[in-house]
């Protein structure tokens, strides 16, 4: 079985070379002991786009996964005008991986009304490139 750590990584470098493959240029963040902003910036026609990839072993993400350097980087990024902003969600449904994403945004405002999301309110990963 592989650990949590393991799985991270793994839908991380999967997400990069999705995004390579759709022609994005994709950089994955060096992990660091003080944590990163985010796992991956995808650039594109000048548009930078900042992603945290997050593995679920289920179909919810609970919102009390996401770090506090992550939300102060992303809420610093969505004020300076960078609005691509998102969380990437590998849900594990059944025996198969669901590939799904909501912005920061959508999770802000889901937030006043829940404490985690499920998979089908977050948004086909294609549609995020």
């Amino acid at each position: 079985m592989k650990t949590n750590k393991a799985l991270g990584n793994e839908f991380e470098n999967w997400l990069c070379e999705y995004g390579y493959n759709l022609g994005f240029f994709a950089h994955k963040l060096t992990q660091s002991t003080s944590g990163q902003p985010c796992d991956i910036i995808f650039a594109r026609n000048n548009i930078p786009i900042f992603v945290d990839a997050k593995n679920c072993m289920g179909v919810r993400f609970p919102f009390s996964r996401i770090e506090s350097n992550q939300r102060n980087a992303f809420t610093i990024l969505n004020s300076c005008g960078c609005p691509h902003t998102y969380f990437a969600f590998r849900f594990l449904v059944g025996e198969e991986y669901d590939y799904r994403f909501l912005s920061f945004k959508e999770i802000k405002k889901l937030e006043k009304e829940m404490t985690a999301v499920s998979y089908n309110l977050c948004h086909p990963l294609e549609e995020m490139f």
